[in-house]
């Protein structure tokens, strides 16, 4: 019984810890987390011994982060979809998904809003260079810090990183789906249609903005790349790499993803940085100045990376 237990919460530590890290994209793995451990929960819930505290869990899990995927929610947040959209390790999880579609297409310009981006070609900016001042540190931010993206981390419980093939059950569930179409063939000529078809009520008598036009460019691009699901030999991509690679075809789009996927999962990695600098500015520390107090966060938070070229 206890072993059931253990089996039952591990996935829990290994997925917050692996979201917690601040080496790669983690925002976008938010959805396939979680609804990995939904699958999970239903999986343990067939066990003897454990369908009480496992439908309680999952009734606590869905009640808790519904507001990610569910459109009917009070609290729905889109942005979480989008995330996962846009990172290209994450993306077949949701984006061959009509009603994501839909709802992605129809909040992307909010989004954009939000963080002060252009979405339009011909747009005005309001206000002054702030925000493409703040957009252009994110992006050089993001080019310095993200090429550490394909960095795994290793756990005691197996966990590796946050490879689209740790998700296994989704997988499974992802492949099911798939089989259950009748052949290839139908299922590019149902993937290709998406936008074609469950869109047109979205797009009718609507004027396209230059970021919805390159969303559902976008959208096309994916459903024509390769359907085959990854597996455990399949590394890790670096999501800010291919928004990098694509940026002369989606101008607009890749400023929004560059944003979206430089949020971090989890408050973890902020921490980590506070940990630090408090640790730094204790009352045996003297002579810490701002700049000095700086430098010796960065020294501390980066030891891992900066050894192996030092030593």
């Amino acid at each position: 019984m206890l072993k059931s237990i253990i089996d039952l919460l591990r996935p829990f530590a290994a997925y917050t810890q692996l979201v917690s890290a601040d080496k790669y994209v983690t925002f976008s793995s938010a959805v396939p987390c979680i609804e990995e451990l939904k699958l999970h929960l239903q999986r343990s819930a067939e066990k003897p011994g454990l369908n009480g505290v496992a439908c309680a869990m999952l009734s606590d899990l869905t009640k808790r982060f519904d507001f990610m995927t569910k459109e009917d929610d009070p609290e729905f947040d889109g942005i979480y979809l989008l995330a996962t959209c846009l990172d290209c390790n994450y993306r077949f999880f949701v984006i061959d998904e009509p009603d994501v579609q839909k709802v992605v297409f129809n909040n992307v310009v909010k989004f954009a809003k939000q963080l002060g981006l252009k979405y339009c070609a011909n747009q005005v900016q309001n206000g002054n260079n702030a925000s493409g001042a703040a957009q252009s540190s994110i992006e050089e931010s993001q080019e310095s810090e993200e090429t550490q993206s394909t960095t795994t981390t290793q756990n005691t419980d197996g966990y590796k990183d946050l490879n689209p093939s740790s998700f296994r059950l989704l997988l499974e569930k992802k492949k099911a789906k798939r089989s259950s179409s009748s052949n290839d063939h139908s299922r590019s000529s149902s993937a290709m249609s998406t936008t074609t078809t469950d869109l047109n009520a979205e797009i009718e008598n609507h004027q396209l903005t230059s970021i919805e036009e390159e969303l559902l460019d976008y959208f096309n691009l994916v459903s024509r790349m390769s359907s085959n699901l990854p597996t455990s030999a399949t590394p890790m991509q670096d999501s800010i790499d291919f928004w990098k690679d694509n940026a002369e075809r989606f101008p607009f789009l890749k400023n929004l993803a560059y944003n979206v996927l430089s949020i971090p999962a989890s408050s973890a990695a902020a921490e980590r940085e506070f940990s630090a600098s408090g640790w730094h500015t204790l009352g045996r520390k003297n002579r810490t100045t701002g700049e000095t107090l700086s430098a010796k966060v960065f020294l501390t938070c980066n030891k891992d990376i900066l050894r192996p070229l030092f030593f």
